[in-house]
């Protein structure tokens, strides 16, 4: 794991893939990219713990899912460790396209909220882009677990792509 940053109050984007440098635009620093679980953390599906598919520049999962049927989608400290996180983003995209921009329900309104998938945007009014969903979180208080629903109207093969903020050691908007 490594340092990152993010607003008090939401995620400050939704975009996918290295988080690092100038691939995020600069505001996940030089070192934004490790495992979930090199921080001791996991994201579960029904309980299930996902591994992580791709390398080690972004934490991102696949699993296929069915429709019509709920899911509970959980980030959470893994058990037996004393860690807690102050923001979170879980992008969910279709692995090969599908539509799943209105696949997640908020369960926890005090912790999480979801990011519009109205086009990509960055900051305050930050938003996925269209066929995506974002959910993250609405305080920077600690947390060592939230849970949400996950419901697809299609089968699918989604992805799921993870950032967590442990701390903010940073300055100006992002000091928390």
């Amino acid at each position: 794991y490594s340092v990152t940053t993010a607003y008090p109050t939401r995620a400050g984007h939704c975009m996918a893939g290295p988080l690092i440098g100038e691939e995020s635009g600069g505001v996940h620093g030089r070192d934004g990219m490790g495992s979930l679980a090199d921080a001791n953390f996991a994201l579960f599906l029904d309980g299930l713990r996902l591994n992580a598919t791709s390398n080690t520049t972004t934490t991102s999962f696949a699993p296929e899912l069915f429709s019509n049927t709920p899911y509970n989608l959980t980030l959470r400290a893994m058990e037996g460790t004393d860690v807690s996180f102050r923001g979170f983003l879980i992008r969910v995209s279709g692995r090969n396209g599908e539509d799943v921009a209105e696949s997640i329900q908020v369960l926890e309104p005090n912790q999480t909220q979801l990011l519009p998938s109205t086009g990509q945007m960055t900051g305050f009014n930050s938003a996925c882009v269209k066929d995506v969903a974002g959910l993250c979180h609405t305080s920077p208080q600690d947390k060592t677990s939230i849970t949400a629903e996950l419901f697809l109207n299609r089968t699918a093969q989604v992805r799921f792509d993870v950032t967590v903020v442990t701390d903010n050691l940073g300055g100006g908007l992002n000091n928390w």
